[in-house]
Formats: C-alpha cells, sequence, structure tokens
C-alpha cells in the first residue's frame, strides 16, 4: 500500500479519531510502542502496539490483509473450528471467532511471550470459552528452538527462520519457546481451516501436519513469497490440494505456478481423493 494512501487516510480519520491518529503518528515517527484499542470491521476491539506497521494498517481499516479476511468467509460458518498459527495479538483470531461463533472452536498459536501476554488480554474480551490459546511454536517436532523476536514495532517478522533477507539492519533477540506439531496440537480435532502466518516456517509446520493432511484435510491459508514456497506448493499438491487467490475480490482457482504472485494463498483439498502418507515422508 502505497504511502499516498495512507497519508490520505490519516487525513480523512483525523476529525473523527484525532487521539487515535495522534498515537498512530507519535508511535510511526518515534518507535514508541504505543498500545491503543482498535476497532475492527467485525465490531470487536483488540489491543495493539500502533508501532506496528500491520497494526497501524488495522486501526486506520479495520483490517488487514483483506484477502485472508475473504478466504476464511469461503470457508467458515457458524460452529466451524479454525486453527490460527502465528496468530500475533489475534486479529484473526478475533475474525475466526466473528465466523464460527460460540459453537465453534478457535486455537489461537502464537510462541513470542511478549506478543502472547497482548493476545491473552485480547481474548478475554472475546469469547475465552469457545477460543483457546497456546504459547507454542508450529514446527515438525515437540521440543524447543530459538524465535528471533524483533520487538513491538516489528512483532510481525518474529521468526524460527533466518532473518529477513530484505532488511539485514533489523536486530533480533533469540528467546528459547517450546515448539509443537499440529499433529499433536490439533489431534483428532476436525478443524476446518488453518491459517499460517510464521515468517517462513510454514513448510516445516506442514510437515509436522501430515497426519491430518490425510484424515481431517484442512483447509490452509499460508503466506508466500519466502524461500519455502516452492516447498509449500510441492507439499501440498502432492497431498492433492489446489490453489485459490483473491483477485478482483473473488476467490478463483490458480495454476500452482502463479501461487508466488500472491502474498496469501488457500489451498483445498480434494475431496475426492487422499495421498498416500508414505510419499510425505520422503521428502
Amino acid at each position: 500500500m502505497s504511502n499516498e494512501r495512507i497519508r490520505n487516510k490519516i487525513m480523512q480519520e483525523l476529525p473523527n479519531k484525532p487521539v487515535l491518529v495522534c498515537k498512530i503518528l507519535l508511535a510511526y515517527l518515534t518507535g514508541i510502542p504505543l498500545e491503543h484499542n482498535i476497532r475492527l470491521w467485525t465490531g470487536q476491539t483488540m489491543r495493539a502496539c500502533l508501532a506496528d506497521g500491520s497494526i497501524m494498517h488495522t486501526a486506520l481499516w479495520g483490517n488487514n490483509e483483506p484477502e485472508v479476511s475473504d478466504m476464511m468467509k469461503s470457508v467458515l460458518s457458524p460452529g466451524a473450528n479454525f486453527a490460527d498459527g502465528g496468530a500475533n495479538v489475534g486479529l484473526f483470531t478475533a475474525i475466526g471467532y466473528h465466523f464460527v461463533g460460540d459453537r465453534g472452536k478457535i486455537i489461537s498459536i502464537e510462541p513470542t511471550p511478549r506478543t502472547f501476554n497482548i493476545l491473552k488480554n485480547n481474548v478475554k474480551h472475546w469469547s475465552p470459552f469457545a477460543i483457546s490459546i497456546h504459547q507454542l511454536a508450529l514446527s515438525d517436532k515437540i521440543g524447543f528452538t530459538y524465535i528471533n523476536d524483533f520487538g513491538p514495532r516489528r512483532s510481525g517478522l518474529n521468526t524460527l527462520g533466518q532473518l529477513p533477507r530484505d532488511q539485514p539492519h533489523l536486530k533480533g533477540t533469540k528467546v528459547l519457546v517450546p515448539t509443537t506439531t499440529l499433529d499433536h496440537l490439533i489431534d483428532s480435532c476436525p478443524v476446518n481451516l488453518i491459517k499460517l502466518d510464521l515468517e517462513e516456517w510454514e513448510y516445516l509446520a506442514l510437515l509436522g501436519a501430515q497426519n491430518i493432511l490425510n484424515t481431517i484435510r484442512p483447509h490452509i491459508i499460508f503466506e508466500t513469497g519466502n524461500d519455502n514456497t516452492d516447498q509449500v506448493i510441492l507439499l501440498l499438491r502432492t497431498a492433492n490440494y489446489k490453489f485459490f487467490a483473491v483477485t478482483e475480490g473473488k476467490l478463483k482457482l490458480i495454476d500452482e505456478g502463479d501461487v508466488p504472485r500472491y502474498l496469501n494463498v488457500l489451498a483445498s483439498p480434494n475431496p475426492n481423493k487422499s495421498y498416500p502418507l508414505i510419499l510425505l515422508l520422503c521428502f
């Protein structure tokens, strides 16, 4: 999104939300981790740090990456189950709850301790009964590893993988976090949709989901444009998944070669096929 559009939106909102706009400008210009209660397009409120670029966008528009919300809406309905991997402070956890309601179940997963504490407080205001939260990192094995924590201004970049190549100046703090697998965490829960925003760790998280990919066969939303995208595509194609993206406001089937062109992609299982588990074990 262009800086000009953001500036125009800030000027548009200044008369209506002067406190919010002033806090956004102060946080953006100074990096001070100012927190604010943000109103989402669903009507829910979410407390978050305004110094984070994605949060600033959410504060101004009530949403971030709206194509993900469109994908979620196409899969989730009241009573459905949703797993939010890399939940951060809970934007898509809240949106997922908006779609599934109290009859559904949300599994919200965030490894970074500081971010998880904000998520935990947010969930208390939404539904502590329908939403279960887990301070864990998703991987291909159960154990411990280190996550790079880039602080409240760039918490969306926190990763178990390498430092972002396009931002080599970033300095993160390594924090020891427990890891689990989707197979272990979800187990027999009939999850309809899993969203993975793991900053280059999506492939290893899916390696830890071999059982549910073969049995439950949930829909998967994953972020593209990183070093593990080709591996994720191959893994899901082998598992007989098809790929969809939001173009011109509509969800459309796309060729796997076009997947890297989109920021977020929905992988949906072929309902008539499963795949031999041994195939995935060979990669």
